[in-house]
Parts: C-alpha cells; structure tokens; sequence
C-alpha cells in the first residue's frame, strides 16, 4: 500500500472515521446525506462547535481528499484510488464524495483485517485510537523507536510530548483492550527520545481475517467499518 500526497495526522483519521461512522449509521445510501459539520465534532468527541473547530474539520476533509492510495492485492492486481475523492463548497454547502471503484475494489477483492471498531471507538485519546488499529492489524509487535511510532502515526504536537503521550495510550489499552496489550515498556536508549525503544506485551488477540467477498456483499461490509455511499453533503 502507498499513500501520497500531503501529509497526514492523526485528527484527519479521527475525521474520516467519523465520517464514515455517520454515513454507515445512514438509514439510505442511494440518495445525498446531509451532514452538519457539528455533527462530525460530535462523533469525535468534542463539544466544541464553534467556528475555529470546524474549519480544522473542513481542513482535515481538504487533506483527505488530495490523499492518492495505491493497493497491490493479493494476486498482483495494482488499483489506485483517494481516500475521499472530493471535497469543495457548492451553493454554501460541504461535500464529500467517496471513491466508491477504489472500495469495492479495496473491500471486495482482497483478505480484509477485522478491526474492533466498537472498543476503538470507545478509546477516548487519538492516539489510543491509532495504537488499537496498528495492533489489529500486525501479527507481533518487536521494539519500535520512539521516533519511528511519532513519525508513523502523525503525531502532531511537539516531539518532546510524544513519549508522554504513548505512554498514556499504552496505558488506556492495557485497561480497556487487554486483549491487545497486556503490558509494555519504554526503554529508554539514550538522551533523544526518538532513540528510544517501545517494547509491547501482546495478549491473546492476534490479527484475523475475512476473506474476498463478492461485489454484492460490499453494501453490508463491516471489516474496516466501510459503508455503501456516494456523496456525503457536509
């Protein structure tokens, strides 16, 4: 998998699941859905609408939607597609529309991780959100940098907080998803933080998988939270 285009941070995730949430709890998917952008600040926990807070949301659907993807499936078939295909202003209205080819293709055609979307969504740290997904989907967990999880998950405040701010998710984990993390440690290497090595105790939990599903069955797909839509008005 290869992404491009600008870079992305840890609030954008927070967005597009968001908006996927919202568009998946939609009672039709065949006709515009009309969303407030409050309605996104909701999801994400925030009680903050006002309009700074949501011109950092409309920022995060920007960035999304200059964000090109790149999957080789399983059987060497190469498809390419955007996290969001569009977002601009129509008529004083927000819109988003979904690159529906590129997820049928992603979603219908290849091995899918099952991810726990209910327990992450109950982790109240982004960061905790972001841990519980990469865990999900990888089989062990050896000894990262500090440096290399920062870059890797987008981390966008000061580099310094960082080393606080795992350790907080960690913990969140081993409490509210000790199937996933039974413990761990922060090793530290040297002076840079970056140089240290965050070891992780696995539980039980190993990545699993559903396999290719039919065209007809992405309507109801669940492994990556992915609903059926098309434009999304915000």
């Amino acid at each position: 998998m290869t992404l491009s285009g600008e870079r992305l941070y840890m609030r954008d995730k927070q967005v597009w699941q968001a908006v996927i949430s919202i568009v998946k709890r939609a009672p039709r998917h065949d006709v515009p859905i009309r969303i407030e952008l409050a309605a996104i600040a909701t999801v994400m926990g925030s009680s903050d609408h006002c309009g700074g807070a949501l011109r950092r949301i409309w920022q995060s659907v920007e960035r999304l939607s200059r964000a090109a993807i790149q999957v080789k499936l399983s059987d060497g078939q190469v498809h390419e597609g955007k996290l969001l295909s569009a977002a601009y202003r129509q008529e004083k209205k927000y819109f988003v529309e979904l690159d529906m080819q590129w997820m049928a293709a992603a979603m219908c055609l290849d091995y899918q991780f099952k991810i726990d979307c209910k327990r992450r969504n109950g982790l109240t740290t982004s960061l905790a959100q972001w841990l519980h997904d990469f865990l999900s989907t990888h089989k062990s967990s050896p000894g990262l940098s500090v440096g290399y999880m920062r870059e890797l998950c987008g981390f966008d405040g000061q580099n310094r907080k960082f080393p606080a701010a795992i350790r907080t998710a960690l913990s969140e984990l081993k409490i509210s998803a000790a199937a996933l993390v039974a413990d761990f440690e922060i090793i530290k290497n040297g002076r840079s933080s970056d140089a240290w090595t965050v070891v992780i105790v696995r539980g039980p939990e190993q990545p699993s998988f559903s396999g290719p599903s039919s065209p007809k069955a992405f309507d109801v797909m669940e492994s990556l939270c992915i609903p059926k839509c098309r434009r999304v008005a915000l």
